[in-house]
C-alpha cells in the first residue's frame, strides 16, 4: 500500500514496508531532477513543492515525473512512480504556486 499526503506545501509518500532495497525518489522531467532520499527507515518521504516549483519554473514543460529507483547488491532498477491503482491512497492534494508558476 502507498500514501501519498499534502500538508500545506508538503507532499508525503509512504511506502509502508522497511527500505530494504535503498529507495530513492526523483521529481524530474526531460532536463533537471530532484532526488529524494528516505526520511526514515520505512521508505517515507517528504517532498518540498517549493522547492520543486523553483528547480522547474525555467523550463517550457509541463510533464514531470516521480520515478522510483530501488538498489539491491547487484541490481538497480527505476520505474515510474504511479498512482492510479488500488494499493495507492491519495489525500488532501491542492494547489501550490508561488505566485507566478
Amino acid at each position: 500500500m502507498q500514501n501519498i499526503k499534502q500538508e500545506k506545501n508538503m507532499i508525503f509518500i509512504s511506502f509502508e514496508r522497511p527500505n530494504n532495497n535503498n529507495m530513492k525518489l526523483y521529481l524530474k522531467n526531460e532536463y533537471d531532477s530532484i532526488c529524494y532520499e528516505p526520511v526514515d527507515e520505512f521508505s517515507n518521504f517528504r517532498i518540498d513543492l517549493n522547492e520543486a516549483i523553483e528547480v522547474f519554473k525555467n523550463y517550457e514543460r509541463n510533464k514531470i515525473f516521480l520515478i522510483i529507483e530501488e538498489s539491491d547488491k547487484i541490481l538497480t532498477k527505476q520505474r515510474n512512480f504511479k498512482v492510479n491503482d488500488n494499493k495507492t491512497a491519495v489525500y488532501n492534494l491542492s494547489e501550490v504556486s508561488d505566485g507566478e508558476n
